[in-house]
């Protein structure tokens, strides 16, 4: 269950090589993004802020927002619940692609 609409749109303007690459291409197109899911593939059982995250991935907290939304589109992750105004973001355990990867 890829959003690969999603994906398809944030890839316009890229060269042909990148557009026509495969869905992990386009995931990992960052370094921060297999640093976050490795991150929730070693912490399945509990929910993140983003503060949480990029202390433990070493990223800024800007970087964190920027990829983020990114791999919620992608239906890796989702923001599970709230405490007072923080969310908290989860990795989507339903996606038969998490087992894979884990």
């Amino acid at each position: 269950m890829y959003h690969l609409e999603a994906v398809d749109k944030a890839m316009e303007g890229q060269s042909d090589f990148q557009q026509n690459s495969g869905v992990l291409t386009k995931i990992f197109s960052t370094s921060t993004a297999p640093k976050i899911l490795d991150f929730f593939l070693d912490h399945k059982e509990l929910d993140y802020s983003i503060r949480e995250i990029a202390e433990n991935c070493d990223v800024s907290i800007r970087t964190i927002v920027r990829e983020l939304p990114k791999l919620e589109s992608l239906g890796l992750i989702s923001a599970n619940r709230k405490i007072g105004k923080t969310p908290l973001y989860r990795i989507n355990h339903e996606l038969k692609a998490i087992d894979l990867l884990s």
